[in-house]
């Protein structure tokens, strides 16, 4: 089975933010933003964000969910406010191994211009773990669940890349059709966790003090790894 590289893992743990489920945001408020920064070992201490570097997160992970969505992007406009965020975070390459002692490991040769302020330097990041997933393909494998009323971000473990909800026995069986059946008949029965029994599945996300590219992904039965909760995989340290 094909592993998620920690970078897909963070632009995953990026999108799942926002769970509109359960109606929460863990980057609301700029110091809810700044708290989450300094849990996934983007930021070495606590930051103020400001208002325009608050926007400027927000915009990103908008258009990293539109990108990640399971029928391709579908709204340009989101996707092009997006891009200009990326255009304001400029990436450096560099041949040494660590040519800043004082910032995280660069990654591919990658990092964030040191002369960016704490907060951007940490979307910068954000922006290199989203290339490694677009240039390696992983992208085909990132995806947001296709029911509309989840939109939970999950590694597609399928052969074929085709897996479109992140757990198919309660947002893929919102899709299915209802079939028909007489007026007169009496209501199906089903069990108080069936599908469309929002506590049954909803996701856990919890942060981590350490870096991004220590968290592990939930992985299938029989493979090392956190359970995922009833089929929806969850990233995010223990």
């Amino acid at each position: 089975m094909i592993e998620a590289s920690p970078e897909a893992q963070l632009v995953a743990a990026f999108a799942n933010t926002v769970d509109l489920e359960d109606e929460t945001d863990v980057l609301a408020s700029a110091p809810e933003a700044a708290g989450w920064l300094l849990e996934r070992g983007l930021v070495d201490r606590p930051v103020a964000l400001t208002r325009e570097e608050h926007r400027m997160l927000l915009d990103l992970r908008a258009g990293v969910r539109d990108a990640l969505g399971s029928d391709g992007p579908s709204s340009p406009h989101v996707l092009a406010v997006a891009n200009a965020v990326l255009r304001d975070l400029p990436v450096l390459v560099f041949l040494s191994a660590d040519p800043d002692p004082q910032g995280p490991p660069p990654r591919h040769g990658l990092r964030p211009d040191p002369a960016l302020p704490a907060a951007r330097k940490a979307m910068g990041v954000l922006a290199i773990a989203w290339s490694e997933v677009a240039v390696t393909g992983q992208a085909q494998r990132l995806k947001r669940c296709a029911d509309e009323t989840c939109g939970w971000v999950f590694w597609d473990v399928s052969r074929n890349h085709s897996r479109r909800w992140c757990t198919m026995r309660v947002c893929g069986n919102r899709r299915r059709p209802v079939p028909t059946r007489p007026a007169n008949a009496p209501p199906p029965t089903r069990a108080p966790d069936a599908a469309g029994s929002r506590s049954a599945h909803r996701p856990r996300i919890t942060g981590t003090s350490t870096a991004h590219r220590h968290c592990e992904p939930s992985l299938p039965d029989g493979v090392t790894g956190p359970t995922p909760a009833h089929g929806r995989t969850i990233w995010g340290a223990s």
